[in-house]
């Protein structure tokens, strides 16, 4: 197995943090900022230029350590992205559980008002004797109130 040092391009790079300044001095470029300080577009030029810079790679090691560099700072995009999604989901999240939460809300105040109605319309089938209409109103409360139990539940579970 020849001792070139290949394992170097096979090597993870370290869990890039954002405090830590890539040292792109061996690789024959200027200082750039810590990644954690850059924005995205920054990012996105210093890889271009790593890129660049290991296609004209003098050596084997240049190239090597500028493969390291951009993994290090496309880790950083990468995550940063993460980031940036995962707060737009939550934003939109939110807004659609709020939304949900007033879909519920009405709902349930419709079926309090359908339940008092029918309780109502129960009450006088039963002053005049209609048994079957009674019976048929409490057939239709007791649906209704288990909607209601269902939708409290899915009200809370909302938060």
């Amino acid at each position: 197995g020849g001792g070139d040092d290949a394992p170097i391009l096979i090597a993870k790079p370290k869990s890039a943090r954002p405090d830590v300044l890539p040292d792109v001095s061996e690789v024959g470029l200027p200082p750039m900022r810590p990644p954690g300080e850059m924005s995205r577009a920054e990012l996105q030029a210093a890889i271009e230029t790593l890129l660049e810079r290991r296609e004209l790679a003098p050596d084997y090691t240049t190239a090597a350590k500028c493969t390291l560099l951009i993994r290090h700072l496309d880790d950083f995009r990468r995550r940063r992205d993460d980031v940036r999604e995962l707060l737009l989901a939550s934003e939109l999240n939110h807004a659609m559980l709020i939304e949900q939460k007033k879909v519920v809300e009405r709902r349930i105040a419709e079926l309090k008002t359908q339940i008092v109605d029918e309780l109502e319309r129960k009450r006088q089938a039963m002053q005049a004797d209609d048994l079957r209409l009674a019976r048929q109103c409490g057939i239709v409360i007791a649906a209704k109130e288990r909607e209601l139990d269902e939708q409290a539940d899915a009200f809370r579970a909302l938060g």
